[in-house]
């Protein structure tokens, strides 16, 4: 069984008739909560992983447009109904206080990184020392650009995460459903140094804030 996603029993909501393969999108409810999965056969782990992987992000987007979701990750599979139904019960208190307090939220994501790759601050005739400053000093402005968004986002958020990645800084805004038009409005008319990069995306299921601080 292929699990897609968790949503709370209300409201009622359209459902994609057919996800990965074809195969036809049930639920199961258990402890007041709704589970989507569908059958997942040889067929389907045969087929090119992004293909799949896309198939199954249209069908959590075609629910996430609706209701709160709790996604799974792809493939999530189990070997049967009744242990997915064992899993949502054991995690069903966590899962339903998380999805009331995001019922109305979404997600919405910063990616902000330098233009030029790191590489470029290596010189064959600089020390160690001065290297690890250019370092610093490239991650303080990073930092720098990082706070400027969130300050610039905070009248419309909910909540701000951010985590360091390979590539630079991904903050995380969590904003009410009814307003992500205007956060990338907002996000839209910052002014952006020449020397980075800027990505905002969503609105996405609010993964990253399904556990409390």
């Amino acid at each position: 069984m292929l699990a897609y996603c968790i949503t709370e029993t209300e409201p009622d909501i359209q459902v994609p008739s057919r996800g990965l393969e074809g195969q036809a999108i049930r639920s199961l409810t258990e402890s007041g909560l709704r589970c989507f999965i569908s059958d997942y056969g040889k067929e389907a782990a045969g087929k090119p992983v992004r293909e799949s992987a896309l198939t199954f992000s249209r069908v959590l987007q075609d629910i996430f447009g609706q209701v709160a979701i709790i996604p799974f990750c792809f493939p999530t599979l189990l070997p049967s109904e009744s242990e997915i139904s064992d899993f949502v019960r054991e995690n069903a208190a966590e899962y339903r206080k998380a999805l009331s307090r995001l019922r109305d939220s979404v997600q919405m994501d910063v990616h902000i990184g330098f233009c030029d790759p790191e590489q470029k601050l290596e010189a064959r005739d600089e020390s160690g020392t001065d290297y690890l400053r250019k370092r610093l000093s490239r991650h303080q402005h990073l930092e720098g650009v990082a706070e400027e968004f969130r300050r610039a986002a905070q009248p419309l958020i909910q909540d701000w995460r951010q985590r360091e990645v390979a590539a630079g800084i991904r903050g995380h805004a969590l904003v009410a459903r009814g307003l992500a038009a205007s956060f990338l409005e907002k996000m839209a008319g910052i002014e952006i140094p020449a020397d980075f990069n800027v990505r905002v995306t969503g609105p996405w299921p609010a993964a990253e804030f399904l556990k409390e601080k």
